[in-house]
């Protein structure tokens, strides 16, 4: 804006794809090119020159996909259309057996902390146990999540769970921690945790999760759900707050508006014009008619883009063009 631009992040970066592919700094004020490096041109990844044409497929947050429609047969109007899912996950599961759940957020160099106070003086002598539903995609031996106690909220101790691990070839796990993913396979799993309270029965405590990043990669994360101290009748399933105070959690129902973008490079010869299509938030479709294709239109550089910005999953969607 200091500079008289009147271009957004969202703009910006749509121009940047048509950049990417057009690469001629002769075009619209300089653009659609970079002036001082020349880069390699860009092929789009899907091309078709026959019709109907349909295909599934996905892209990552701000980043695009490009299709080359050429025109080689029969002429009329293109239809082309974009049908995708107007909503995506945060991060890649369902919150267990509720609505929502609790999630560490991700960053490098982060300490992301949920705390809660509860009162077991009434279970002296007596058996205590913190049960939970526990999900998570850590960088293994780099990134460690952790149930802990306080009776001072000022030391703290690691709780050792059936999933924790005392291994610490880095120096990053506190004591007893989760890393990798939860369930032991490549893709993260509910699972569930039960550890042992009874050594602070009779006490007022502090229980806490925290998840701990170093500076470098990040994954989806830790995300919690069904706490329950059965012994004092206690179970929290995500709905409220319910009195836990958090510090870089968030409690969610996992679920994000998707926004997609439909640029069309439309090219009569060796000359081109842009043409954009909002994607309905609400329906996740939009389409755009191309008339004169394959008389004066010869080629479509179609760029689909998904922009939600607190996600990495993929945005899928299916691309269907036909000739009417």
């Amino acid at each position: 804006a200091r500079h008289g631009y009147q271009d957004r992040f969202n703009d910006v970066i749509e121009k940047w794809y048509i950049a990417n592919f057009v690469q001629d700094t002769n075009i619209d004020h300089g653009q659609y090119g970079y002036p001082t490096i020349h880069l390699r041109g860009l092929t789009p990844q899907h091309t078709a020159s026959s019709f109907p044409f349909s295909e599934s497929d996905s892209v990552h947050q701000y980043a695009a996909e490009y299709y080359d429609l050429k025109a080689t047969g029969r002429h009329g109007k293109l239809a082309i259309s974009l049908k995708g899912s107007p909503t995506i996950r945060v991060i890649g599961n369902d919150p267990y057996q509720a609505a929502n759940e609790w999630w560490s957020n991700r960053y490098d160099n982060m300490d992301s902390t949920l705390t809660r106070s509860f009162d077991l003086t009434s279970l002296k002598g007596r058996q205590a146990t913190l049960q939970f539903a526990a999900w998570f995609d850590l960088e293994r031996d780099y990134d460690y999540a952790f149930a802990e106690v306080s009776t001072d909220g000022a030391n703290w101790t690691t709780l050792k769970g059936s999933a924790t691990t005392d291994s610490n070839p880095n120096g990053a796990n506190w004591g007893h921690g989760y890393t990798g993913t939860s369930g032991g396979g490549n893709t993260p799993q509910w699972i569930q945790e039960s550890v042992d309270l009874t050594p602070y029965a009779g006490k007022k405590i502090q229980i806490r999760f925290e998840e701990v990043t170093d500076d470098a990669v990040n994954l989806q994360g830790f995300a919690i759900n069904q706490v329950q101290i059965p012994e004092l009748h206690f179970q929290d399933a995500g709905s409220s707050d319910n009195r836990w105070v958090s510090n870089g959690f968030i409690r969610s129902n996992n679920i994000l508006p998707e926004h997609y973008e439909m640029q069309a490079l439309i090219y009569q010869g060796q000359n081109f014009s842009v043409s954009r299509v909002s994607v309905d938030l609400a329906t996740g479709q939009g389409t755009l008619i191309v008339p004169e294709f394959g008389t004066k239109v010869t080629r479509v550089i179609l760029i689909v883009s998904a922009y939600a910005a607190e996600t990495t999953l993929l945005a899928h969607y299916q691309i269907d063009a036909h000739i009417a």
